[in-house]
C-alpha cells in the first residue's frame, strides 16, 4: 500500500481523535456522568444491533466484490435483506411497547428515546455497506472525510448546548449522536449515489443473495464473539455496576481511544503487507523482529501514558477523577490486540481462520469470568482489569496457534514483558485509587526509565530505521 494511501486512511482516525480530545472534555463537563453512560450503552447496542442485521452479508460483499462484475447489483442484494429486517423488527417491537428499547438500554421510559435509538440503528446500518463500498474502492480521502465530519458535527452541537440554559439532558445527548450517524450516512450515500441511485427491483439477484447468505451468515457467530470480547467493559458494567461507574468507563476508553489512534492505523494495513510479503516468499522472520520492538514501544508508551496521567485531572470535572485510576489499562488493552495482529499472523497466513473464533470464545469467558468477580466490588476499575485480562489471554492464545501453524516465533521475552506492563498497570491503579495520584506518576517514570535502560539496544534500532526511512527534506 503507497504511503499516500496510508496518510489518507490514517485521516480518519487521527482528526476524529483530534475532535474527540476536545468533544469528551466538553461532554463530561455539561452532561452527567450517568448520561455519558448511558451514551456507551448506547454505542455498544449501535454495534451489536448492526452486526447482527447485516446477517454477514457485509463479510460476503467484501469477498465478493472483485469478483462481480454488476456491482451496484451486488451493494443492493447485499444491503436490502438486513435493513428490511431491521426496519420490520424496530416497528413491530415499537408498537408493542414503544418504551422498550429506553426501558432496557437506559433504564428511563421514554418513547421518543427508543425512537432515537431505532433511528441510530438505521443510519449505522446504512453506513456500514456504504462505507465498506468505499474502502473496496479505495476511496481513502472519501472514507475519512465522511468519518471526520461526523466528529466535527457532534462537536459542533454540543459545543452548542453551551448556548442554551441548563438542565441538559440525555435527549439532548442522544439526538446529538444521531446528527453525526445520520451525517455520515448521508456523506457515505452521496459518496456512493451512482451504486445504489438505480433500479432496485430490477437491481436485486436472489440467486446472489443466496450464495451471500451461505458465506455470511456463519460468520454472525464470530463477529457476535468479537463484539462481546470488546464490549465485556460495557457489559458487564450495565449488569453489575451503575451508570456513574459506566461513564467513567467510557471517558477513559474514549481517551485511551485517541492515544492508540496509529494502532488502529496500523492494523488496517498490516495483515495486507504480510500478506504481500508472504505471497513474494519475503523471510517471515522479520515479524519476529518487529513483534519484539513493538512491545517494547507498547511498554514504553504505557508507561509514558501513566506519567501524564495526572493531566486528566485539569481536563474532566471531579467526577471523573477514576479515570486517571484505569486509563493506562484502558490504553494496554487494545495494544495486546495490536500485537497479536502481528505475533498471531500465522493463523491468517495458515488459513486457520477457525482459530480465530475459538481464541476469542475462551477470551470472552475469561474476560466474563474476572468481570462477574471484580466489577461488583470494584466497579469501573474491575471492568478494566476484566477487559486488560481477556486481551491478554487473546494475545497469548493466538501466539501460541501460530507459532505451532507457521514458524516458532521467540515468544518467552514477550511474555515476560507483557507481565511486566500488566504489573505496572495493576500497581499503577491501586495507587491512584488510594488517592496518590504523585506516587503513580513515580511509579509510571521509574518503570519507564527502567523500560529505557533495559531495551536500549533495542530502541537504539527503532530509532535507526526510522531515521534511514525519513522522507528526504522538503518532500
Amino acid at each position: 500500500m503507497k504511503k499516500s494511501r496510508i496518510l489518507a486512511y490514517a485521516l480518519g482516525p487521527v482528526g476524529g481523535g483530534f475532535f474527540s480530545i476536545i468533544s469528551v472534555p466538553l461532554m463530561a463537563r455539561i452532561f452527567d456522568v450517568e448520561d455519558i453512560g448511558r451514551l456507551s450503552v448506547l454505542l455498544v447496542a449501535i454495534n451489536l444491533s448492526t452486526l447482527f442485521f447485516c446477517l454477514g452479508l457485509d463479510q460476503a460483499f467484501v469477498r465478493e466484490y472483485h469478483e462481480c462484475k454488476d456491482k451496484a447489483s451486488l451493494l443492493i442484494t447485499a444491503t436490502i435483506p438486513g435493513l428490511l429486517f431491521l426496519c420490520i423488527a424496530g416497528v413491530v417491537l415499537m408498537a408493542i411497547d414503544a418504551e422498550l428499547f429506553s426501558r432496557v438500554l437506559f433504564n428511563k421510559a421514554a418513547a421518543s428515546i427508543s425512537g432515537l435509538f431505532f433511528v441510530c440503528l438505521i443510519f449505522s446500518y446504512l453506513s456500514r455497506f456504504l462505507s465498506l463500498l468505499l474502502r473496496m474502492q479505495e476511496r481513502a480521502i472519501a472514507y475519512s472525510f465522511s468519518q471526520l465530519l461526523s466528529k466535527a458535527l457532534l462537536l459542533a452541537i454540543v459545543g452548542a448546548y453551551l448556548l442554551v440554559e441548563p438542565p441538559y439532558t440525555l435527549l439532548m445527548l442522544l439526538s446529538a449522536q444521531a446528527a453525526a450517524l445520520g451525517l455520515t450516512a448521508v456523506v457515505f450515500a452521496w459518496n456512493t449515489r451512482e451504486y445504489w441511485c438505480v433500479n432496485l427491483i430490477k437491481s436485486f439477484d436472489a440467486k446472489v443473495l443466496k450464495s451471500l447468505l451461505e458465506y455470511g451468515a456463519p460468520l454472525i457467530l464470530a463477529g457476535l464473539i468479537s463484539w462481546g470480547v470488546n464490549s465485556i467493559g460495557i457489559l458487564s458494567l450495565r449488569v453489575s455496576s451503575d451508570y456513574e461507574q459506566l461513564g467513567i468507563f467510557s471517558v477513559a476508553t474514549s481517551f485511551a481511544a485517541v492515544v492508540t489512534i496509529l494502532a488502529s492505523v496500523f492494523n488496517t494495513i498490516w495483515s495486507p503487507l504480510v500478506f504481500k510479503w508472504h505471497s513474494e516468499g519475503v523471510d517471515l522472520a522479520r515479524v519476529h523482529s518487529i513483534a519484539q520492538q513493538l512491545a517494547i514501544v507498547i511498554g514504553i508508551l504505557v508507561c509514558f501514558a501513566g506519567s501524564m496521567g495526572w493531566t486528566l485531572s485539569y481536563i474532566l470535572p471531579a467526577e471523573y477523577r477514576s479515570v486517571m485510576t484505569i486509563f493506562t489499562g484502558c490504553i494496554l488493552a487494545p495494544m495486546f490486540y495490536t500485537l497479536s495482529e502481528v505475533t498471531g499472523i500465522g493463523i491468517a497466513v495458515a488459513k486457520k481462520t477457525k482459530y480465530a473464533i475459538y481464541v476469542a470464545f475462551a477470551a470472552l469467558v475469561f474476560g466474563l469470568g474476572l468481570a462477574a468477580v471484580l466489577v461488583p466490588s470494584l466497579g469501573a476499575l474491575g471492568a478494566m482489569y476484566a477487559n486488560l485480562g481477556a486481551y491478554w489471554l487473546f494475545f497469548v492464545l493466538r501466539t501460541e496457534i501460530s507459532a505451532r501453524l507457521l514458524s516458532a516465533m521467540p515468544r518467552k521475552g514477550i511474555y515476560l514483558n507483557s507481565v511486566v506492563i500488566i504489573f505496572f498497570v495493576v500497581i499503577y491503579s491501586l495507587v491512584l485509587d488510594r488517592g496518590m495520584p504523585k506516587f503513580g506518576g513515580a511509579v509510571a517514570i521509574s518503570f519507564g526509565l527502567a523500560y529505557l535502560f533495559f531495551f536500549q539496544s533495542s530502541i537504539k534500532a527503532i530509532f535507526r530505521y526510522f531515521v534511514k526511512h525519513r522522507p528526504p527534506a522538503g518532500g
